[in-house]
Parts: C-alpha cells; sequence; structure tokens
C-alpha cells in the first residue's frame, strides 16, 4: 500500500481517534466497517497506513488489497490480494487446514481450479472465502485494508458484502477506502453492491481539506532564510484547496524555483492546480528517456508490475531498467518491492500513475496494452490478465485479440466469476465473427447476462434466437428467454416465444417440447390475462403419458403445482410431484428452478413428510455447487415450510437468506416473495412495526403470483395491528389475485377465512360466516390439516354461540398430529376460550396451557399473552419463565443439540448450518440453562447418545 511520504500527519487527529477505537472495540463488538472516503489526495491511504500500524500493535494479523483501474475486470482481484499472501508464507499443512470444511470453496476463486459443475455459480465460493476468513481469525483477529474500492472487481465487491452480513460475531475490522462518488466508478451491479457496501458500513470518515494553519506548517519545511510571506502561504492554500498531497508535491516545485515572497504569490495560484503534473513532469525532464519508457510501461501495466515485464516492454535490458529504478524511485515517482529477479514496481500514487499514463499520446498507450497483452499471452499469463489490456483500448477486429478475450471469458466462468465473463463476453459480441462463432458468443453472453445483468440478457438471447437456424437450438434458447423475460415481467413476450418455438419442433424432440410445455404452464398460471391459454395447456398436459426424462418430470411438476393450485385433487398432485421429483436434489438444478420449486412447495401444501428431505438435500447441492440465486430461492421455500409449520424464527433466518441472494442476482419477484413471508414471521412474533417496515407493495407491478402473498402478508399485519378495514381490504385483493389465476386452495392462501376474521371484528358476522363456511368446504376437498384446522377454527370462531364449538373441537382433532405446531397452538386457544367462557374452566385450562407451551416454542409472543391471559381468567396461575427440558427447545437450539450429540464439533456444526461459531455457542448456553446441564457431555442424558459422541 503505497504513500506519498510526507514530513507530518497534520489534522488527522479525529479520524486516527476513530481508527483506534474501531479497532479496540473490535475485540469487544465483531465484525465493524470502516470507509474512509475522500477525493485523490487527501490522504485516505495514509489513514489506511495508519490503522494498519495501530491494529499490528494490537495484535491483528493485516490483510492488505487494493483496486486498479486495470484490473478491475479480473477475477477475485482483491480478494486475492488480501489471502493469497496469507496462505503462501504457511506450510502445506497449515494450507489444508485453513482450506478445509466449508472454506474448501475458496480455492476456486484463489487457486486455478476448474469446478466439478458447470461454470456460474458462485455461492460455494462466497461461503468459502467467509469460512477462510473465520479460519484465519481463530489464532489472531483480522483487519482487512482495501484502498480504493472504487476500483475492485465486482466478485471481491460480492464476497466483501456477503461477508459484512456475517461477521458480526468474529474479530474481523474492515477498513476501505473510496474516492468521493465512488458508485461514478462502477457500473451496474458493481455499482449497486458498492453503494451498498458504504450506505452498511459502521462509520464513514470524511477527511476535510487542510487548514490554513496546516499549509503554514508544511510551507515551513521548505522555506529558505526568510519566513514565508503569509499571501505566498494562503496562495499555496487556495490552489491546492488544502489537498495534502497537490501541497506536498506543490512546495518541494516551489522551493526549488520561487522564493516564497508576496509577489509571487499569482505564480503559486497557476502552479496549484497542476501540481502533480507539474513536479512528474520537472522529474521526468532530469531522467534520461529511457526513465519515461520505463515509468511509462509501469502506469501500462498497473500494480505489482514485475521489473523484467516492465523492461521488455519499455525495449530495456534488465540491468538497465534496475539502474533507472533508484531514480524514478528518488524523484517520488515509483516504489518498489522485492529483489532481484522478483522486484515488482507501483507508482506512489494513484494520482502519479494517472498523470504518467494520460500525458502518453494515444497511439503509444494503445500500442503499449496491445503489447502488454501479447506479452503476457506468450509468457503464459492468465488469459484475464492479457484481456485487461485489450478491454482498454478501442475494439481492434483483431481475430488473436478475440481469441484472447474468448479465452478469458471461460477462465472467469470457471472461477466462478460471472460479472467478469460477462464484461469480455460484450467486447466478444462487438468483434466480427462467422455466424456460427457468433451465435455461440450471443448464447454465452445471455446465460452468463441471465446470472449477473438480468435486464440486458434478453436482448443477446433474443438476437441469438432470430440468428439460429435450426429449431431444436432455438427451442433450447427459448427456455431461459422465457425465465427471463417472466422475470422482468414481460409474460406476453415470453409466452409468445415458448408457443413459437414448441410449435416448430418436430415428433422426435418430445423432451424439449415438454420442457417448453412446462414453461408455458408456468408462466400462463403467472397472470390473470392467460387464463384460457392455461387451461388449454392444462387439459393437452393431462392427457400426456408420464416421460421419464427432464421434460417429462418438469411437466409433472408443474401439473402438481396447478392441481395444489386449485385445490381439487390433493393425491393426484402429489403424484404428479412424486414422479416429477426423483432426485432429492432436484431443486438445486437452475435449469428448472420454478418448476422445481412449485412441485415442493405443492408436497408442502399437502403436508407431505419427503418435501423437508427434497428441500435438505437440494440446499446442501446448490450450496456445494454455488448457485446463489438457486440457494436464494431453496431458502425461500424453506422458509415458506418454516412458517407454515410455526417455526418462526426459523422462517425468519431464511427470508433473511433468501431476501440477500435474491435481490443481490435480480430475481426481484422471488424477493417479493421473501418480503411477504418475512413480514408474517414477524408479525406473528409480535414484531408488528419491523413488519410493517419492510412490507411494501409496489404499484407498478402486473397482477400475478408475486402479488397475492404480498396482499396475504399485509392482510395479517393489518388485522394483528387492529386496522380490520385495511385488513379485509388486503385480504380481498389477495382473493381477487388468487382466483384470477384460477386458484382456490386456502392452503396457500386462505384469504377467506382471513376476510372472516376481519368481517367479524367489524361486526358483520353474516358475511364473515359466509366466507368461512365457503373456505371450509374448499379445506375440506383438499384434505390436508393444516388449511382444513384453520378453516374449521375460524368457521367456530365466527359462528355464533354453542354452533362453533363442534368446528373448533374438530379443529383441534384435525391439527393433533400435524406439523403445523403454530395452527395447532391457536386452535388450542379459541376452544380454551370457549370452554371457558361455557363455564368449564378446569377442562379449558388443559387446552391453554398446552398452547401456551407451543406459541412459546413457536416464539409467537402474541399468542402466547393471548393463552396466558385466558388461563389467569380461569382461575389458573401461570407462570411466564421459560419451561425446563427439551420441550423448552427453539427449533435452532434443538438442531444444534442433536448435531452436538452425535458428535460435531461447534466449528462442524456451523459449517453444516451455515451460521458462525459464536452463533453455535449462543444456541449452545441457552440450551444448557433450560436443559439444567454444564457440558457437552451431560447431553448424553437427555439425546441417549454415548460419551465417545460428544466432542468438544
Amino acid at each position: 500500500m503505497p504513500a506519498i511520504e510526507v514530513a507530518k500527519l497534520l489534522e488527522r487527529e479525529k479520524e486516527v481517534e476513530a481508527l483506534s477505537s474501531l479497532i479496540e472495540s473490535v475485540k469487544v463488538t465483531p465484525g465493524n466497517l470502516a470507509v474512509i472516503e475522500g477525493p485523490p489526495g487527501i490522504g485516505k491511504t495514509r489513514l489506511l497506513r495508519e490503522a494498519q500500524e495501530k491494529a499490528i500493535k494490537s495484535g491483528y494479523h493485516a490483510l492488505i488489497g487494493r483496486g486498479s483501474p486495470l484490473e478491475r475486470t479480473l477475477s477475485w482481484g482483491i480478494v486475492r490480494q488480501l489471502f493469497e499472501p496469507q496462505l503462501m508464507r504457511r506450510d502445506s499443512k497449515e494450507r489444508r487446514r485453513l482450506l478445509a470444511g466449508a472454506a474448501e470453496g475458496a480455492e476456486i476463486a484463489l487457486y486455478n481450479i476448474s469446478p466439478q459443475v458447470p461454470a456460474g455459480g458462485d455461492f460455494s465460493i462466497l461461503h468459502g472465502l467467509y469460512w477462510l476468513t473465520i479460519n484465519l481469525s481463530y489464532d489472531h483477529p483480522l483487519i482487512l485494508l482495501i484502498d480504493d474500492l472504487q476500483w475492485a472487481d465486482v466478485a471481491s465487491l460480492r464476497f466483501l458484502k456477503y461477508a459484512l452480513h456475517r461477521l458480526d460475531q468474529i474479530p474481523v475490522f474492515v477498513i476501505c477506502s473510496v474516492r468521493s462518488g465512488s458508485g461514478d466508478y462502477q457500473d451496474g451491479a458493481g455499482a449497486d453492491i458498492l453503494n451498498a457496501i458504504v450506505a452498511d458500513c459502521d462509520q464513514v470518515l470524511t477527511p476535510r481539506p487542510l487548514s490554513l494553519n496546516a499549509t503554514r506548517s508544511l510551507t515551513e519545511e521548505f522555506e529558505a532564510k526568510e519566513p514565508a510571506d503569509p499571501s505566498f502561504i494562503k496562495a499555496c492554500h487556495d490552489s491546492t484547496g488544502g489537498n495534502p498531497l497537490l501541497l506536498n508535491r506543490l512546495l518541494p516545485l516551489a522551493a526549488e524555483h520561487l522564493n516564497f515572497t508576496a509577489k509571487n504569490s499569482h505564480q503559486i495560484l497557476q502552479i496549484g492546480p497542476q501540481a502533480v503534473a507539474r513536479h512528474v513532469a520537472a522529474q521526468l525532464s532530469r531522467l534520461p528517456s529511457s526513465a519515461t519508457a520505463l515509468a511509462q510501461a509501469v502506469a501500462i501495466i498497473g500494480d505489482e508490475a514485475p521489473l523484467s515485464y516492465a523492461a521488455e516492454l519499455a525495449d530495456l535490458g534488465m540491468s538497465k531498467a534496475a539502474s533507472l529504478v533508484a531514480s524514478l524511485q528518488g524523484a517520488n515517482i515509483l516504489s518498489s518491492a522485492g529483489t532481484g529477479e522478483t522486484t515488482t514496481l507501483q507508482y506512489v500514487h494513484p494520482l502519479v500513475q494517472a498523470t504518467v499514463y494520460k500525458n502518453m499520446a494515444a497511439d503509444v498507450r494503445e500500442s503499449g496494452h496491445i503489447r502488454a497483452a501479447e506479452l503476457l499471452s506468450e509468457g503464459g499469463a492468465s488469459a484475464e490478465k492479457a484481456a485487461a489490456h485489450l478491454l482498454s483500448i478501442p475494439l481492434r477486429d483483431n481475430p488473436d485479440h478475440f481469441a484472447i478475450l474468448r479465452l478469458a471469458a471461460g477462465e472467469a466462468s470457471r472461477r466462478g466469476s460471472p460479472d467478469a465473463a460477462y464484461v469480455y463476453l460484450r467486447r466478444l459480441v462487438e468483434y466480427s465473427a462467422p455466424k456460427i462463432e457468433r451465435l455461440e458468443i450471443l448464447i454465452q453472453t445471455g446465460l452468463t447476462a441471465v446470472l449477473v445483468d438480468m435486464q440486458a440478457a434478453s436482448q443477446y438471447l433474443l438476437q441469438a434466437i432470430s440468428l439460429s437456424e435450426d429449431s431444436v437450438q432455438r427451442a433450447r434458447i427459448a427456455e431461459p428467454l422465457a425465465r427471463v423475460l417472466y422475470a422482468r415481467g414481460e409474460a406476453n413476450n415470453a409466452i409468445s416465444v415458448c408457443l413459437r418455438e414448441m410449435k416448430s419442433l418436430g415428433p422426435s424432440e418430445d423432451d424439449l417440447r415438454r420442457r417448453l410445455h412446462a414453461e408455458l404452464l408456468f408462466l400462463s398460471h403467472a397472470y390473470p390475462g392467460y387464463r384460457e391459454l392455461a387451461i388449454d395447456l392444462t387439459s393437452q398436459a393431462r392427457t400426456q403419458e408420464p416421460l421419464d426424462s427432464e421434460g417429462g418430470w418438469m411437466l409433472d411438476r408443474m401439473l402438481a403445482a396447478i392441481g395444489s393450485w386449485q385445490g381439487e385433487d390433493l393425491s393426484g398432485a402429489v403424484v404428479h410431484a412424486q414422479r416429477g421429483l426423483p432426485h432429492k436434489t432436484q431443486l438445486a438444478e437452475a435449469s428448472s428452478g420454478e418448476a422445481c420449486m412449485a412441485g415442493c412447495v405443492c408436497l408442502l401444501a399437502a403436508e407431505r413428510s419427503e418435501a423437508a428431505g427434497i428441500i435438505e438435500a437440494s440446499l446442501a447441492e446448490a450450496r456445494h455447487h454455488g448457485y446463489a440465486s438457486v440457494v436464494g430461492a431453496i431458502h425461500l421455500v424453506r422458509a415458506l415450510a418454516r412458517l407454515w409449520a410455526g417455526d418462526l424464527s426459523g422462517a425468519e433466518v431464511d427470508t433473511l437468506e433468501a431476501k440477500s441472494h435474491l435481490h443481490e442476482t435480480g430475481y426481484y419477484l422471488f424477493y417479493l416473495h421473501a418480503i411477504a413471508f418475512h413480514a408474517v414471521a414477524l408479525a406473528h412474533q409480535g414484531r408488528l412495526n419491523e413488519a410493517d417496515d419492510i412490507l411494501k407493495i409496489p404499484s407498478d407491478l402486473p397482477k400475478g403470483k408475486h402479488q397475492y402473498w404480498l396482499y396475504d402478508a399485509r392482510a395479517q399485519l393489518r388485522r394483528a395491528q387492529g386496522r380490520y378495514e385495511e385488513a379485509a381490504a388486503a385480504a380481498r385483493e389477495a382473493g381477487l389475485i388468487f382466483s384470477e389465476l384460477g386458484c382456490n386452495n386456502p392452503a396457500y392462501i386462505p384469504w377467506r377465512s382471513e376476510l372472516a376474521l376481519c368481517l367479524q371484528a367489524s361486526g358483520d358476522i353474516q358475511e364473515a360466516h359466509e366466507y368461512a363456511i365457503e373456505e371450509l368446504d374448499l379445506a375440506r376437498k383438499w384434505g390436508s390439516p393444516r388449511a382444513l384446522g384453520r378453516s374449521l377454527r375460524v368457521a367456530g370462531l365466527v359462528s355464533e354461540g354453542s354452533i362453533g364449538l363442534p368446528y373448533l373441537e374438530e379443529s383441534v382433532k384435525v391439527l393433533e398430529h400435524s406439523e403445523a405446531k403454530l395452527e395447532y397452538a391457536r386452535a388450542l386457544v379459541d376452544l380454551g376460550a370457549a370452554v371457558r367462557r361455557s363455564n368449564h374452566k378446569k377442562a379449558a385450562r388443559i387446552f391453554l396451557r398446552q398452547a401456551a407451551d407451543l406459541a412459546r416454542q413457536c416464539q409467537a409472543k402474541p399468542l402466547e399473552d393471548a393463552a396466558l391471559i385466558e388461563l389467569k381468567v380461569s382461575g389458573a396461575r401461570p407462570k411466564r419463565s421459560a419451561s425446563t427440558g427439551m420441550e423448552a427447545l427453539t427449533p435452532s437450539e434443538s438442531r444444534i443439540v442433536q448435531m452436538v450429540a452425535s458428535g460435531l464439533t461447534n466449528r462442524e456444526v456451523a459449517q453444516s448450518l451455515f451460521v458462525t461459531p459464536k452463533t453455535v455457542e449462543v444456541h449452545l448456553s441457552n440450551t444448557y440453562r433450560k436443559l439444567g446441564i454444564a457440558s457437552r457431555r451431560e447431553l448424553r442424558n437427555v439425546t441417549g447418545q454415548p460419551d465417545s459422541h460428544c466432542r468438544t
């Protein structure tokens, strides 16, 4: 991290004190991020160096990285700067330890290892790097120092954002410097991620320009015999704006040519803004032309330029170049590291490098980058490093350049950096290429854009489909194109593409035809305007014989989903789902994610036990293969499963994970589902203000499945807030959208019972009863316990007098052995209250105590409070203290207890559950308290595991 040497660190006491406090606080409150923001030359790098020195004195290990304009397209560039030195200085045994377990995924980013899965995923790499960070922090706290973050590559920015959301429990402190207006240095996803990182930081330090007094202090170091005139000092300050770098370049230049008198003030005003440029020009003019050539070569190559490489680019011999390094260092232009053949060069400040680079003639710069790319290719360097130079110049229709860029795109994809691959592919699209090769590039660019730039993906895939003359190839393009158009809200175009290409397929392409048929079923059921088409396509699909292929499975999954949405044939829908999900990891397949999820949710709505196994196996597979968007989607499905089961804290965790991955990858429709599920989980816990803050319903979205979940969540929240008219309106809107799509199953959206409760609260008992009975009929037709139990409960609540009691009793009976614990607790509360009102208080207490315990396990505080109030009214004296024993554990605590008792260490449990070791420690501490134990070995008394299984 080179810095221009200055005599003093002036007027930075406030910033240094803040950094010192943050460094010390990490030992108590881990996971801090500080950002130093300011214009070039304000002293950001110097403050980073100051932080580094203080952190090392406090026992930290420093990991250092620096962004640069040339290398911001390189895959994992900053990440490699941070971690490679840490691994290189360790022996092979220690490296294996650091990269063991979940950290193994980091190897793809750090080494030239081709993943054993299709290119494009990055989750396993991000999580692997995160665990590498954890492993490195076990011995010493870490400080990550990243200079010029505005020039970081997008993959490294993704890691930083991923890690920062999860570092709150490990001793890691991150300090980054960014230029003011840093978002302007990135575009697309890079700008969004960079802005999010800066917005989420704990503290932003903005060093101010130096004052006139500080300028006077600096001037004293360069004064001759006579003190500088005050007007001269003021001219120095005004002309540089108090910028430390400009002042430290201006003053030695002025001292060489001027007396510090008032009459020379006007010359300073002219020189000041160009102080760096003038200083560089003055210094280079004193050196031989070969020094300028070497400086220009380093400006082209970028940071940490090998001396041998710079010498060759400057057409200098190695010994000659080595002799010039000392002169350029003495001129405060370059700095060096290493010795002999390992010597590397870089500029003392990006502004100095930018000055040299800008002053080069355009043709010299262009030929320099071309020669640099050639040298790198000839020397066997990474294709990405060569491609970075080709991206720095105007396009030349050169086949060698085309080949380098294509290799770089493949290299970036294999390293799990689709962002970098996309940059190279976009340049490739601009080249003139034979039709077949151009078609391949367009398809590859479109598929890569799906991962990083959903808005642009359609234009490349549309170009590809119009260029192709092969019906099978067009149909294969149509599948991802339709998903992109759907994600963009262009249902009409998506359906048109699929219909056209499906009709063009020959009779031998049955599997591909079924794949498009399944896509059409999904699309036509997602929007109300295609109801007739949806009915026709569904009828056609149901007449086809099963096919044991991906297309056949996709069609079965969609038929399962449609059957469950309509709610008319549970057993038939389950058969289709089971046939369509022959492999437990199928949700992890990015190529058919929507249909897989729809089929799995059908099993959840039918309360089939195999759904949980499919979700867990698929999540493990997706994490291993690294598809971030698919990981987010599976978390979304698991959130829904946990929400329906009453595991509110687990559902909340899953929605947060889903929101993070889906938002970052541009899957905004699924992201809206996650918002809805998150709000419901919070509302049931009694955290109504938090739920209100996150529940937003965009008004510009077309009606579709992405909205009825939101309106359903809003209805539940507003009813919990006592805003019954708004709740009723939201329930009616959810029902309208749901019904327009041909969906009636209350296992998905119980809008009628929700509306009935709102109407009852508003005094409209008759209409409430009508809606409740209508939903009860639909729930009986579907037959799953959760939906039927809820409908029976609401029917009992809105029925007058003793008429409602049989409904409530049946509700409890139906739900007693169901996994829907929260719904069961509600039924017990309402039955207990009804029994208490009928003056059978002793019997009521049995239901109410059980309800309070279940609500407590679900962390549903409002429901627990309702049960406790009813208990008091019934004459009981309920205790608010948590129960002891296994039943008192939350679902998360229970999972961790079983894993620890089976013999896993805290670290192994954390890696398996994708949480931090500290989270495991906190859960175990709570568990010990609830179980009345003090050690891991005592877990055998409650789990039955032998002593030998309990490792520490």
